[in-house]
């Protein structure tokens, strides 16, 4: 195995482990709720303050790592997001259970962005090397669901040594790995993004702080402005990030709530929207090459056929599921594809942060359209055309 090769498993792997967390708490929610006696809505804590720490956290941390190198910063977060998982196991206390997952979210907030940093850092080969990335992450959500239920039911504390375990005895391996520099361009170029991206977070949480948010992420935006070919991609990634995971909660109240499917069914049924991405994302990033953009379209255009949900949810989720596929890992290639190789570490963390705001605010535009007769299906609809005509202009 080639050295490049070998850093994108290791970091692939670390990454995937905090992506299977998420997945396994997800899905034993009603379970952590019921074994801590609190509600759902605190029991979805572990959640966000996960997601609102590391996404505040991830563009600072990459824009002074990209100097010194991002291997200390990596094992840092991998060690920090490792010892709290463990330290969850032998705590009682739900407050301390919660700074012990916001510590996690501080080691993810370093340890996270490393993979599309390794990923994408060999010119020529960032395809496959992002195409294996997001086939190890859609892995880690299909196994997170089902195994998050299972051992939900048995101990909520179970549900952290797994993949605390995977991060710490992957520690050794980061001494095998290349330290990545870089010098992004303008370093206050970045501030509007972070900002952007995290006032849409924030929103969900507080409107009015979260408007603010956006607002000055806006205006950094037009003073220190991204260069447009990294911007546009950016931004229609992140429409997808959105509607990918609004189809994914959609999914889950569909069932759950109007057909009344049992738990492990409906969990089932779920899972066949990741699985194709699980299975094109490797093969796919080998073929992209330079056709990225294209690529990325059509993958885009395959879920305008979201209304496909309202006749046959099944039939629908698995054309949705390969669209997804094949557009967040060729939109991904053609972002980062788009950045000069210096640029790529904070580049990264951008493009990380994208994600990350898109998984925690997506299923909210599914549970406030849900009870509208095409709400989430035109949803999903307007986001990807929206994409589609940020890569056409």
């Amino acid at each position: 195995m080639d050295n490049t090769k070998k850093e994108v498993m290791i970091t692939s792997v670390i990454g995937s482990a905090a992506s299977l967390e998420g997945a396994m708490i997800t899905a034993a929610i009603p379970y952590i709720s019921s074994q801590l006696s609190v509600s759902y809505l605190d029991s979805s804590l572990f959640l966000t303050l996960f997601a609102v720490i590391s996404s505040l956290l991830f563009v600072p941390f990459y824009l002074v790592g990209e100097k010194r190198g991002i291997k200390k910063l990596l094992f840092l977060g991998a060690l920090i997001f490792s010892l709290s998982g463990i330290a969850i196991l032998v705590t009682n206390s739900f407050p301390i259970a919660l700074v012990l997952r916001s510590l996690q979210g501080l080691g993810a907030s370093m340890m996270y962005p490393a993979q599309l940093a390794y990923a994408s850092s060999y010119k020529g080969s960032e395809g496959r090397n992002i195409g294996f990335n997001y086939s190890m992450l859609a892995l880690a959500y299909i196994i997170g669901v089902p195994l998050g239920y299972a051992l939900g039911k048995i101990d909520w504390k179970y549900l952290f040594l797994l993949p605390s375990l995977m991060v710490f005895t992957s520690l050794f391996l980061t001494s095998h790995l290349s330290d990545l520099k870089g010098n992004f361009g303008n370093p206050r170029s970045a501030v509007g993004p972070m900002l952007l991206f995290n006032g849409v977070l924030i929103s969900v949480y507080s409107f009015y702080i979260g408007v603010v948010t956006a607002l000055a992420g806006l205006y950094s935006l037009s003073k220190w402005s991204l260069e447009k070919r990294f911007l546009k991609p950016l931004v229609a990634g992140f429409l997808h990030s959105l509607s990918r995971y609004a189809v994914v909660e959609f999914l889950v109240l569909s069932y759950t709530q109007l057909f009344h499917v049992e738990s492990l069914l409906a969990i089932i049924l779920v899972l066949l929207f990741p699985l194709p991405m699980a299975l094109i994302s490797a093969p796919l990033g080998k073929v992209i090459g330079e056709r990225s953009r294209t690529i990325a379209i059509l993958g885009f255009s395959i879920m305008l056929l979201s209304w496909l949900l309202l006749f046959n949810k099944v039939i629908g989720t698995v054309i949705l599921g390969i669209g997804t596929g094949i557009a967040t890992v060729s939109n991904t290639v053609y972002t980062m594809q788009n950045l000069g190789l210096k640029d790529r570490v904070v580049g990264s963390a951008i493009k990380s942060l994208e994600g990350v705001v898109g998984i925690s605010v997506g299923p909210t535009i599914a549970i406030t359209l849900f009870n509208f007769k095409i709400g989430v299906e035109l949803a999903v609809f307007i986001l990807n055309a929206v994409a589609i005509l940020l890569l056409l202009v």
